[in-house]
């Protein structure tokens, strides 16, 4: 994690699902694994859905790993409790899982010079309503930047 400090990290993303459904999630990291092999972190955030009745999910707890391999490339991905809020009572909606191969991309860099790595991923998801069946597994795809916002 590089964010407001080596271990404490703010995390975000917006996603547009199979379903169409889109949704934005906004939470804080805590990393306390970073050797030279792996990254273990943990999460807690909150997962605002537009679609239908805009609900929101809690994500807690969360493990985020991340296998280093050679060349900068990573394996990497979570397991992450999902929560339901709905009229202020909270549901648990299971266990969602995914696993990723995270590919560097070297010259976006030259796009933005705040932009410090960038990886293309490729992996595949499991949500919470889903068996580990090959056939409920969800093909996922990410463009994944890391930026600094430090001022000089």
């Amino acid at each position: 994690s590089y964010g407001f400090t080596k271990t404490f990290d703010l995390v975000s993303y917006y996603s547009i699902h199979k379903n169409g459904q889109k949704s934005i999630y906004l939470g804080g990291l805590y990393q306390f694994i970073d050797n030279r092999f792996v990254d273990l972190a943990t999460a807690l955030g909150f997962r605002k859905k537009y679609i239908d009745n805009y609900s929101t999910d809690l994500f807690t707890p969360q493990l985020l790993y991340n296998i280093k391999l050679p060349n900068h490339y990573t394996i990497g991905g979570s397991i992450v409790n999902v929560i339901n809020i709905n009229d202020s009572k909270l549901v648990n909606a299971g266990v969602a899982t995914d696993l990723a191969l995270y590919i560097p991309i070297k010259k976006i860099k030259k796009i933005n010079p705040r932009i410090t790595e960038a990886y293309f991923g490729i992996g595949l998801f499991k949500n919470t309503g889903m068996n580990f069946s090959l056939n409920e597994l969800y093909l996922n795809y990410s463009l994944d930047l890391k930026f600094n916002f430090k001022w000089k």
